[in-house]
Parts: structure tokens; C-alpha cells; sequence
């Protein structure tokens, strides 16, 4: 679940000066705005993604007998 976030961390210095000028500056880009939402839209798709496979992980790993009640 924290991959992510490790992923995060290890942003090169550039990349993250590019975010930062997207971001802040004041006559956004479309394009720039477009890369900045297809980036949020598939960290997003990850997170719940990895989520749900988490879940199906810890509902199977639950006896039978807890499943029926």
C-alpha cells in the first residue's frame, strides 16, 4: 500500500521542478494541465486498484464458516 508514496520519494529533481511550473504558474497550459490530470487520474487508478486486490486478498483468507453468517 505504500508503494506509492516510496514511488513519491524518488521523483527526480527535475520532474519535480516541471510539477512545481505547472502547477504555480499562472498561465497554465493546457497541455500541461492535461499531463498533470492523466498523472493524478492513473495514481488514482493504482491506488484503487491495489486497494481492491487487497481486500479480495483478506475477504479469501476468511474461514467458510465466517462467510455464511
Amino acid at each position: 500500500m505504500f508503494l506509492p508514496l516510496w514511488g513519491l520519494a524518488k521523483t527526480s529533481i527535475k520532474r519535480q521542478e516541471f510539477r512545481y511550473q505547472i502547477v504555480t504558474h499562472r498561465r497554465k497550459s493546457k497541455k500541461g494541465l492535461r499531463i498533470e490530470a492523466k498523472q493524478l487520474f492513473h495514481r488514482f487508478l493504482f491506488i484503487i486498484f491495489h486497494f481492491s486486490a487487497s481486500l479480495r486478498n483478506t475477504c479469501s483468507s476468511v474461514p467458510l464458516q465466517a462467510k455464511e453468517i
